[in-house]
């Protein structure tokens, strides 16, 4: 199992189809993943991991490289500084929490998804 990549849409805007995921889910992660990072590899493992023990949360792949105005713009929209890796909490559309580079385990993201975790 791996993180289910994020892929456009047919119509005026290709990622409208992403933000209304995000908005319509009740929890989520968003993977930024760079395909040229090591460290992003060792990440992707890590949320392969993850998704062993939280089958029921999605989690959404963002690639930096190809998927560069997308990336962007989701740093925009939450106000959360670009960095990948990076995984981003997401709840009812809003960001909650993120995390990048070696923050990003399954210990961090289990214990926010347990809490109530603010940004």
């Amino acid at each position: 199992m791996t993180p289910r990549p994020v892929e456009p849409t047919a119509g005026p805007d290709p990622w409208d189809g992403f933000w209304h995921t995000l908005e319509g889910a009740a929890e989520l992660l968003v993977y930024k993943h760079s395909p040229r990072c090591f460290g992003a590899t060792r990440a992707l493992g890590r949320l392969e991991e993850l998704e062993s023990l939280r089958p029921d949360l999605p989690i959404l792949m963002v690639d930096v490289i190809h998927q560069r105005a997308l990336s962007q713009d989701i740093s925009q929209r939450f106000g959360i500084r670009h960095e990948s890796p990076q995984v981003i909490l997401v709840r009812g559309g809003r960001a909650v929490w993120h995390a990048s580079h070696s923050g990003v385990t399954v210990e961090a993201v289990t214990s926010r998804l347990e809490g109530e975790p603010t940004l």
